[in-house]
């Protein structure tokens, strides 16, 4: 299956020259900027996915997403318009895709300490989120694991250590995040095909290539293409 996956738009979709379409479409946070923080701005984000030529969006929010966590019951009230996003907060998503059920987990929380949205602080808390993502082929989360896509510009690991507990344990066939820009990039370990699909870098400038891969899912191979 055709799979695309970004992260980190931060209200600048317009600047995306193109997205390929396929079959699944994966936002995994930070759609919005804090300093725009109206529901214009998510219809206008919403309106740019729908036009994408894809069978499936699955959305997440991220720590600048303040509106989907204020505001929940009106952002859903508005996916009601755009009947092929699934937004997931917390919550298991089951689809068929090419015939292959497939078990989508999302959750925007995270254990950031700088977040302002989303924000987890106790370890229990942390813990129950992840373990509604148990059986999951997909997860989705904002922020990586640790050690995984997780190095800052100060060359600081910032990955929360107990979703990677989970990853381990649970060894979803793909993990997919963003959060931490200068990390853009894949890698695979235990089983699992980890992506950062932040397509800012840095400096806040769009990245020319984005993640898009095929996925065999019997075997769990994907090839970038």
């Amino acid at each position: 299956m055709q799979i695309t996956h970004i992260s980190d738009i931060h209200g600048l979709q317009r600047k995306i020259l193109s997205l390929p379409g396929g079959d699944i479409l994966f936002v995994t946070g930070d759609v919005t900027s804090s300093t725009r923080p109206e529901l214009e701005v998510v219809l206008e984000f919403f309106e740019f996915l729908q036009r994408q030529n894809y069978d499936f969006i699955v959305l997440i929010a991220g720590n600048h997403d303040k509106l989907f966590q204020e505001k929940s019951a009106e952002i859903r009230s508005l996916l009601k318009r755009y009947p092929k996003i699934f937004y997931l907060e917390d919550e298991m998503l089951c689809i068929t895709v090419r015939d292959q059920p497939l078990r989508i987990f999302g959750t925007p929380h995270s254990a950031l300490s700088w977040s302002s949205a989303f924000v987890l602080t106790k370890q229990q808390d942390i813990i129950n989120r992840f373990q509604k993502s148990v059986n999951a082929d997909i997860v989705l989360s904002h922020g990586p694991p640790f050690g995984i896509l997780d190095l800052t510009q100060k060359n600081e690991n910032i990955g929360c250590g107990h979703l990677l507990n989970f990853i381990i344990k649970e060894k979803p066939k793909l993990h997919l995040f963003g959060h931490v820009h200068e990390a853009f990039g894949s890698e695979s370990r235990w089983g699992t095909h980890f992506v950062n699909g932040a397509v800012l870098n840095e400096r806040i400038q769009m990245r020319e290539k984005l993640h898009h891969f095929t996925w065999n899912y019997a075997e769990n191979q994907i090839t970038f293409q």
